[in-house]
């Protein structure tokens, strides 16, 4: 909820502190990890954290996602597709998870692969559609 009220380092906190009280709180770890990615901070940490919660909770297509994303983030693209590909089904073709299978495709220079992601994430609703128009206009060119 604080996340959602934009007091997002309030909600990194809480989550500190629910891992502290619970070090095997899989959505906490995976929510942890997700925001630095998001913000390219901490990402040794971050890794390490998204990867036990995919060992706690395995299969679990938010949390590959949560992983491919640190990798990539750390810029590691090639270690974050075949994550993203089994994401994408575990997540029932997640718009988010699409998203970021997207980037990671523009980064390995598989440009019609990424078009593709994109306009699968486009399809199923992604919330930031004006963003996502601009990077499949940038492929297009």
């Amino acid at each position: 909820m604080e996340d959602q009220l934009g007091r997002q380092s309030d909600a990194i906190e809480t989550m500190r502190r629910v891992i502290s009280l619970n070090p095997s709180h899989a959505d906490a770890l995976n929510y942890l990890a997700y925001t630095w990615a998001e913000r390219r901070e901490n990402l040794t940490e971050a890794l390490t954290l998204a990867e036990k919660a995919d060992a706690l909770k395995p299969n679990q297509g938010y949390i590959l996602d949560t992983v491919a994303w640190v990798y990539y983030q750390m810029g590691q693209p090639q270690k974050a597709l075949p994550l993203l590909e089994r994401a994408v089904s575990l997540s029932s073709r997640d718009p988010v998870v699409l998203d970021h299978l997207g980037d990671v495709l523009v980064s390995l220079d598989r440009p019609e692969e990424a078009m593709e992601a994109y306009r699968q994430a486009l399809a199923g609703g992604f919330a930031n559609q004006e963003e996502l128009n601009e990077k499949i206009k940038r492929l297009s060119r």
